[in-house]
């Protein structure tokens, strides 16, 4: 299926921004996008795009996009696409992952790709084509021995790739990755503090020094999402940019319960050299200044991907 997600403002509200960023980064907007079959914003439309995007790149070259497409078109209505990663506004063609649908969807698995083909940048209009593939469970018997035959085949050529690298999540400094975005009004925007949302572009490196060789950045955001304090959810792209898996992904999720060590969360999907990726990911607090809460994360990561 090929469509065009109308990115007009006037489907779109900024919920919170961060004045002091001139690039934008900390914006979060909330979408009510259509999905046309065509250019044209007056086309048939097939759907809507729901959800939010944050501008998770300190440079403003990177979104990082939490959506479902909801369809109402004949064939799929009321089937839903879950879409998170990581949109990189100035390639021409960039890969987003599809991590689970709804409906004719149901655990569907796959990924999009993107290309701007009309943008506004006075009025922030854009629409985007979005051509997909899905991997969807499949109902008739002689289709299931099908898929079975398949899935033999592709696990015999799944790769499985052990990761490990140090995330550098500076909260406090002229060097500040991480950003405290919204809150409670009546509480300050504190890491722990309930309800506080932070937004990060947090450097990935291959030794624990933080001038050690760069592979990456963690692009995405998360939430203090227990009243004990316990844990933050963590909703985020790890985007590469080593010369094995530039350009490649992972998308995260997962509550980082910081007070184990280690602690796990999931690798949902990924793109480029990790498509359609599963795995999980543990994480160990190499450094915490309890001041500032600046700190340094080992991950040690294993995928499997094809």
């Amino acid at each position: 299926m090929v469509f065009h997600w109308q990115d007009w403002n006037t489907t779109t509200a900024t919920v919170t921004k961060l004045p002091s960023y001139k690039s934008g980064f900390g914006t979060i907007q909330v979408a009510d996008d259509a999905l046309t079959e065509s250019l044209d914003r007056n086309s048939t439309q097939v759907g809507r795009a729901q959800g939010m995007y944050v501008t998770s790149a300190l440079d403003g070259s990177d979104f990082h996009i939490l959506v479902s497409f909801v369809f109402c078109s004949k064939e799929y209505n009321g089937s839903t696409l879950e879409i998170q990663g990581s949109d990189r506004l100035f390639e021409k063609y960039r890969e987003v992952s599809i991590v689970s649908g709804t409906g004719k969807f149901r655990l569907a698995r796959g990924f999009i790709i993107m290309e701007t083909v009309f943008i506004d940048t006075k009025a922030n209009n854009a629409i985007k084509m979005a051509p997909y593939k899905a991997l969807k469970p499949l109902t008739s018997f002689s289709i299931i021995l099908l898929a079975i035959s398949i899935s033999i085949e592709a696990k015999s050529q799944q790769k499985q790739t052990n990761l490990v690298f140090y995330m550098h999540d500076v909260i406090v400094g002229k060097n500040a990755t991480a950003m405290a975005v919204a809150g409670r009004g009546n509480q300050p925007w504190k890491p722990l503090e309930f309800g506080t949302i932070f937004v990060i572009d947090d450097k990935l490196t291959q030794a624990q020094d933080g001038n050690s060789a760069q592979i990456g950045r963690a692009h995405g955001l998360y939430v203090s999402s227990t009243l004990d304090k316990s844990a933050i959810r963590m909703t985020m792209s790890l985007v590469f940019s080593n010369e094995k898996f530039n350009g490649s992904t992972l998308e995260i999720q997962g509550p980082d319960t910081f007070l184990a060590n280690p602690r796990e969360v999931a690798v949902v999907s990924g793109t480029g050299k990790f498509r359609l990726a599963r795995g999980c990911a543990f994480m160990e607090t190499a450094f915490a200044d309890l001041s500032t809460f600046n700190s340094i994360l080992k991950w040690n990561v294993t995928v499997f991907h094809y």
